[in-house]
């Protein structure tokens, strides 16, 4: 009996400032590509996607995402595939400067201000290596064909996480909350229930992971 191999498609572009043309590249046709070749082939191929696939957030790297679980999601039984959705990830790497915490760090390194919207947009910050724990444990009894988002119960404001990062560093007064405008688009409600497998998951508490890297990792040369 031939034995199922799992083919994990790790590449992409995340960036929503990269050229549309680019993102479609990467994020869709090339995955398109590989999972048409892995057809009737003893093979799942499992895919990485965005928890925001899901809402009404549109730009160029959302649509590539988009694009390609909608592509899945249309296939019949001779391709196997999983589609995992992710919420935003972190780890001990600096993280990019278009980000939400790559924009932050920058203020703090140049000491200047941090402008930001009011806050009050939920996301989930999940450290790379608990989301890769739970991914590993949900593949053996994971149903194939099927999309799965990756959540934990940690959803947070933005506002909450940049406060704690100021107030710790004693730097809350270049926090300027609320000196931009919100978007419509963003996410401020928790849509996000926690699937059944993962409720007994540990996902490390952002509040407090995520300022011990700033000052400790990402800038350590500027802990007060």
């Amino acid at each position: 009996m031939t034995k199922q191999l799992n083919i994990f498609y790790c590449i992409g572009n995340t960036n929503p400032n990269t050229n549309a043309e680019i993102l479609d590249t990467l994020n869709f046709q090339l995955p398109k590509s590989i999972a048409k070749a892995s057809v009737d082939l003893p093979v799942r191929l499992i895919t990485f996607g965005s928890v925001h696939e899901d809402s009404k957030i549109h730009n160029p790297y959302m649509d590539s995402k988009r694009k390609f679980r909608d592509f899945l999601l249309q296939q019949d039984s001779y391709l196997k595939w999983n589609h995992f959705q992710l919420h935003t990830l972190y780890s001990e790497t600096l993280p990019k400067t278009f980000m939400f915490l790559g924009q932050m760090l920058e203020a703090i390194r140049i000491r200047g201000k941090f402008n930001m919207s009011s806050g009050k947009q939920l996301r989930q910050f999940h450290h790379t290596s608990d989301v890769v724990h739970a991914i590993y444990s949900l593949l053996p009894d994971i149903k194939e064909n099927s999309v799965l988002q990756v959540s934990s119960k940690q959803s947070i404001r933005l506002a909450d996480l940049a406060s704690t990062i100021f107030s710790q560093r004693g730097e809350l007064g270049s926090l300027e909350i609320g000196s931009m405008n919100d978007l419509e688009n963003e996410v401020y409600l928790d849509v996000y229930p926690v699937p059944e497998s993962l409720k007994s998951h540990d996902f490390r508490n952002p509040l407090i992971e995520i300022p011990k890297l700033v000052s400790h990792v990402w800038l350590p040369n500027q802990f007060n």
